[in-house]
């Protein structure tokens, strides 16, 4: 739960730091690709792996917390400690740039570890509805897929404020990370399995 901890410590930091360094410590971390007048500065592309770390207050951050705690052990069982560190930051930044690009040359800033939690719910498509049998449990899978959509879109629509939240919450990043999940986790999880038994999915 390395990441988890990570992240409180940010909050923490952001608590006890004076507003003008707190402001400073979210434009270092948050994804933040149009600094100036919608300019693209690829130099920013860095804060796309970078803004899982920052959180807007304590319940932002156990929201995300929670679905790292639920999904992380079956994850990691698949991937590896460091594979499944790969994965949650590779789905965060897949997150982070989905919803940059629906802003598309707005400075809009993007922090939270929503793709990676949501990278780790799509994992869960696998490791929670699929047997072990082929062909795979389709329906399953399509059925969980789209039960945990309409659960973000339904989020978004009440929202930031009606969870503590000040900013908006950012269904893009939720569904981008879902997305990168579903496509990152069979991938990794297979390389990962080249030349030892293949994993067990639970029945």
């Amino acid at each position: 739960m390395a990441m988890i901890v990570i992240m409180a410590v940010v909050l923490v930091l952001g608590w006890v730091l004076p507003p003008a360094a707190q402001r400073e410590l979210i434009l270092a971390l948050g994804a933040y690709i149009f600094p100036r007048d919608g300019v693209l500065q690829p130099i920013r592309f860095y804060s796309l792996f970078t803004s899982w770390m920052v959180h807007d207050g304590v319940f932002h951050l156990l929201f995300n917390a929670f679905w790292i705690i639920a999904f992380a052990s079956a994850a990691s069982r698949h991937l590896g400690a460091v594979g499944y560190v790969v994965f949650f930051v590779l789905t965060s930044a897949a997150g982070s740039f989905a919803a940059l690009a629906s802003n598309w040359g707005h400075p809009t800033i993007v922090i939270g570890a929503s793709g990676g939690a949501y990278g780790l719910i799509g994992s869960g498509a696998f490791v929670l509805t699929q047997g072990a049998s082929v062909p795979r449990k389709l329906g399953s899978m399509v059925a969980y897929v789209a039960i945990f959509i309409v659960l973000t879109l339904g989020f978004a629509m009440m929202g930031g404020e009606s969870f503590g939240v000040k900013g908006d919450i950012s269904w893009q990043a939720h569904l981008g990370g879902m997305a990168a999940g579903l496509v990152l986790f069979p991938i990794m999880a297979a390389l990962r399995s080249r030349g030892q038994p293949p994993p067990s999915w639970p029945e």
